[in-house]
């Protein structure tokens, strides 16, 4: 097509102002779209179990290495047995953080963010009932898969959840299942009975009356997964 010259400014301005207009409508709808995609790929879950290794830091506590058997039933029963002691946030390891998604909510879309040096869509989740024991939870997803790398969840009493996730089990994954979690969080001051520290010579205390860190490894293998019908 020949374009006059006057009029290749006008072109221009044009095409500038369609391609402005579709990336903004595209930024609009896929926060949306994103959520959608992981909803529908947790909604294919009717029942699954998976083996677990539990790495646990706590700077308190002297916990083994664990290793337990997660049963889940949707939409949100959950079942964890272990012959080891597996001290865990009260959530569990169970991606309830996820289960935001199975009831009303709203989404604000932030935008995009660089996290390890991946572009993310940075998604904020609020839910829209008081059912819900999250205030807000920020989804950082993989716009190419609509799987979470990490979720930064602030429940309603003021506690926070941070999570980080890795996907390398393509049959999981389109399950929104993952391979890998690290679960972080905070846990009150207390003073920790000897046997439950599993130091027998002292008793482990958290004396300054803070908060601490602690964090949680998650390995996820062999899992059996049956669908949705």
């Amino acid at each position: 097509m020949n374009v006059p010259g006057k009029n290749i400014v006008l072109w221009v301005l044009i095409i500038t102002g369609l391609l402005i207009t579709s990336v903004r409508n595209s930024a609009q709808t896929t926060a949306e779209a994103l959520m959608k995609a992981l909803e529908a790929k947790i909604a294919k879950v009717k029942t699954y179990t998976v083996n677990l290794q539990l790495d646990i830091n706590i700077p308190f506590v002297e916990a083994p290495p664990t290793k337990a058997t997660l049963y889940f039933k949707a939409p949100d029963k959950t079942h964890i047995e272990t012959k080891g002691f597996a001290m865990l946030p009260k959530q569990g390891p169970d991606l309830s953080v996820f289960r935001i998604l199975t009831q009303p909510y709203a989404i604000v879309d932030v935008g995009t963010t660089k996290l390890n040096g991946k572009t993310l869509r940075q998604i904020k989740v609020i839910p829209t009932t008081d059912a819900s024991p999250i205030a807000v939870a920020t989804f950082y997803t993989d716009v190419a898969t609509a799987l979470p790398t990490r979720v930064e969840a602030v429940t309603r009493n003021g506690g926070t959840l941070t999570a980080e996730f890795k996907f390398t089990n393509t049959k999981a994954s389109a399950y929104a299942l993952p391979s890998y979690a690290k679960l972080m969080f905070e846990v009150p001051p207390m003073d920790l009975p000897r046997m439950m520290s599993g130091d027998l010579d002292k008793p482990k205390t958290n004396t300054n009356g803070k908060p601490v860190k602690a964090s949680v490894e998650i390995h996820y293998t062999d899992y059996k997964i049956k669908r949705a019908d």
